[in-house]
């Protein structure tokens, strides 16, 4: 297991992931040039499953954000640690999945269509993985705007059809990871895709402490 991730730590850092982090409870290779913001969920367990999250972003980004030309998210990813003891089914809910249902309140589907509505419909969660991690993403489509008209280039529209990407994934041991991310801007884009999968492989829990609450 070792010798496993030290093999993949060292292909990450020569591939632009440099530098282990401890947050929240777990540590992971930070791709170079970023930085994790913990941010502990005051209200857990008694209204969230959400332990504690963890704001991704590229040096300077939360600048950009505010000068981009398009409305722009700060922080680009979230990656989220659900506690110890929540159910898969809990932690798909925390992260906004829901069930698709007809107008006459009839579950779509058996056993039923699981995913986030968005901006052309309902979007049908599908099959993730991440090293030892699997679960389900969805991407529901949405609306991006120009901030200011004046700033169109030839031929460019002032709205952008982008997705928001929801993954919730559980390793083997049975503790759940998610992660949120509208992918950047038309302008600063986020190659998120690459960005979880090397968080995720790299990624170890901290040993639970003995009076760490848990959901049951």
């Amino acid at each position: 297991m070792r010798t496993t991730i030290g093999l993949i730590l060292l292909l990450l850092a020569q591939t632009g992931f440099a530098g282990t982090v401890k947050r929240c409870g777990v540590t992971f290779v930070l791709p170079a040039k970023w930085t994790a913001v913990e941010k502990v969920s005051p209200d857990y367990p008694d209204e969230t499953d959400i332990q504690c999250r963890v704001a991704l972003r590229p040096e300077g980004w939360s600048a950009r954000a505010k000068t981009s030309r398009w409305d722009a998210s700060d922080p680009p990813v979230w990656l989220m640690i659900f506690g110890a003891g929540t159910s898969f089914e809990d932690a798909l809910d925390g992260a906004g999945f829901e069930y698709e249902y007809r107008e006459d309140g009839v579950k779509v589907g058996d056993p039923g269509r699981l995913g986030i509505p968005g901006r052309f419909g309902f979007s049908e969660a599908e099959p993730y993985s991440a090293g030892r991690f699997s679960g389900l993403v969805v991407r529901p489509t949405f609306r991006g705007f120009i901030r200011d008209v004046s700033t169109l280039r030839e031929n460019e529209s002032g709205l952008s059809t982008r997705d928001n990407e929801s993954v919730v994934m559980k390793e083997p041991s049975g503790r759940i990871i998610g992660f949120a991310s509208d992918g950047g801007t038309p302008d600063e884009p986020i190659d998120r895709d690459a960005i979880i999968a090397g968080i995720a492989r790299t990624l170890v829990f901290e040993a639970p402490k003995s009076n760490e609450p848990q959901r049951h």
